[in-house]
């Protein structure tokens, strides 16, 4: 397996991200605990973000590093976070909430770290640019014609499926062409009556009113 340079920088990132989240997710465990009323974790000094505190050399540093060079899935845990259970307070609702605080901490985790890389990205293209860049690409995909001019020259012009392409283009920004659709007056029954038999509705003769 070749080694580069950059591989070693993207395994050091990789293991910085990883013992930051298994610091958060034991001193979530540590920090609970106590809240409940066991100081054993406070006391061996668990509730911090040291990662040197929560470290296990096998489960922290060598399985990671062989799942990273090998490709295989990860597996790695810290080092376990001590509890006393007979000291919780409510030892039913302390045991949930001890044991689900690490899983909540990653999953704040995953979702600050969702945003702030949706919020890094590159910024999106307007839609001005993508109408000129339609355009480029039109105008150097379709073929030129060549014409003869008065002079005896030939001169190169564009077809007019170009033209037609590229001010569909920027008439549309789905680059299709659309029309409004036609709104016709529905004729009733009795227009459609008099037009049929114009002599029955024929206007009565009589004097004119103004």
């Amino acid at each position: 397996m070749d080694i580069s340079p950059n591989l070693v920088a993207e395994f050091i990132l990789n293991m910085v991200a990883f013992l930051f989240s298994a610091s958060v997710h034991e001193s979530a465990h540590a920090w609970v605990s106590s809240r409940y009323g066991d100081d054993l974790a406070r006391s061996q000094g668990r509730i911090s973000l040291n990662p040197l505190v929560h470290i296990d050399p096998i489960g922290t540093l060598l399985f990671p590093a062989i799942a990273f060079f090998t490709g295989a899935p990860l597996i790695g845990w810290a080092k376990p976070t001590p509890v006393n259970p007979l000291r919780w307070r409510n030892k039913r609702v302390a045991n949930f909430w001890v044991s689900a605080a690490g899983a909540i901490s990653n999953f704040i985790i995953a979702i600050i770290a969702g945003i702030a890389r949706s919020n890094s990205g590159p910024p999106r293209r307007s839609r001005s640019f993508r109408v000129s860049s339609a355009i480029r690409e039109e105008l150097t995909a379709t073929p030129a014609r060549s014409s003869r001019s008065a002079t005896g020259r030939t001169e190169a012009r564009p077809s007019s499926r170009a033209t037609n392409s590229v001010t569909s283009s920027v008439a549309s920004p789905h680059w299709f062409s659309w029309s409004p659709p036609r709104f016709t007056k529905r004729r009733s029954r009795l227009d459609r009556s008099r037009a049929l038999n114009p002599q029955t509705f024929r206007t009565p003769p009589g004097p004119d009113f103004y």
